[in-house]
């Protein structure tokens, strides 16, 4: 393996309020393309909600990224998916391996 696929990966999850939730992670690109985008879903993937990139640094940089969204409940599960330069976005399910090596299906955060 010489090389990585397109991935996002929630890093924390925090209330901000009782109906606020903020949202924190890091994309990685594939050999290909540059990271040109992440969204969050609280819906199981019905809607999407672009996120802020908040560093990128050139070819093939991780990617930091947070979102803050409203009107969340009190507790459930939010997904992230990473969208690169070439659009091609991060599949729901990764191919899976006997190791995990390379697993790139979307992020999955609780609050």
């Amino acid at each position: 393996m010489t090389s990585l696929p397109l991935n996002s990966i929630i890093g924390s999850t925090t209330l901000t309020s009782p109906t606020s939730l903020y949202i924190k992670g890091y994309a990685v690109p594939s050999p290909d393309a540059n990271v040109a985008g992440v969204e969050v879903t609280i819906d199981g993937g019905k809607t999407w909600h672009d996120a802020r990139i908040t560093y990128q640094q050139g070819k093939w940089s991780w990617t930091l990224w947070e979102a803050e969204l409203e009107g969340v409940a009190e507790s459930g599960l939010v997904h992230c998916r990473a969208r690169d330069t070439k659009d091609t976005v991060q599949p729901r399910e990764g191919i899976w391996n006997l190791r995990g090596v390379a697993f790139n299906g979307w992020g999955v955060g609780k609050w």
